[in-house]
């Protein structure tokens, strides 16, 4: 998946979360947006960041998947683990971009 097509890709997200009310999709979109903005400085770190990306991605696709599927009456799926693990990640590449959601 291509940087454009990741940023398609949460663009759609943020849109449908917004018709949902899923905060954390928005929280994490724009998280993998600032993570796709930042200039590696060696090659393991931009598979790192471009892990996290995709993972972020994920995550996000998850959650929204979860969110149509509760409002069929089905229960909550167990993400919550996931968008912390996720969340921890983004803030060790990044300080300070996620620090108020991981307080939650």
């Amino acid at each position: 998946m291509s940087n454009q097509d990741i940023r398609e890709h949460l663009a759609s997200a943020r849109l449908a979360s917004s018709e949902m009310g899923i905060s954390t999709v928005q929280t994490v979109a724009d998280a993998a947006e600032a993570l796709l903005s930042m200039r590696p400085v060696t090659p393991d770190s931009e598979w790192e960041l471009m892990d996290t990306v995709n993972r972020s991605v994920d995550v996000v696709s998850l959650l929204i998947h979860d969110a149509s599927r509760r409002r069929q009456g089905h229960p909550p799926a167990a993400l919550h683990e996931a968008v912390h693990t996720l969340l921890e990640q983004i803030e060790r590449l990044r300080p300070g971009l996620v620090r108020e959601e991981l307080t939650h």
